[in-house]
């Protein structure tokens, strides 16, 4: 699995869907069936963020995360509006994806952005 840094913008206490493509060094989408997955975001950057994770996602412990195959390795994973409100600024995420032989990868990461919104 290829290593991509991505940037993304959502908006606070609103509901989001993240897609995410997962992808070989060729920049193809992979097949990405039984791989466990996992999102967390933590605050700061992605120059130097927090060890603690603000918060997780993973396609293991709920339906969390989807997996979309039939358009190629990607999945999407959903925020509900409580999982940004009154959480307004800067922060770092990774997306890691574990294959079915077991191997781990942290196949995206970057800086999430949460501007704050008037109506919430």
């Amino acid at each position: 699995m290829a290593h991509q840094v991505e940037d993304i913008e959502i908006h606070e206490g609103n509901d989001v869907a993240i897609p995410i493509t997962i992808k070989d060094e060729a920049g193809d989408a992979i097949d990405i069936t039984g791989f466990v997955l996992k999102f967390e975001w933590s605050r700061g950057r992605i120059e130097k963020f927090s060890k603690t994770p603000e918060g997780q996602k993973s396609s293991v412990t709920s339906s969390e995360i989807t997996i979309d195959v039939g358009t190629g390795g990607t999945l999407t994973v959903f925020l509900d509006a409580v999982d940004t409100a009154g959480k307004a600024g800067d922060y770092y995420f990774e997306c890691q994806a574990t294959d079915t032989t077991s191997k781990k990868s942290t196949t995206v990461n970057g800086n999430l952005d949460v501007p704050p919104s008037l109506i919430i």
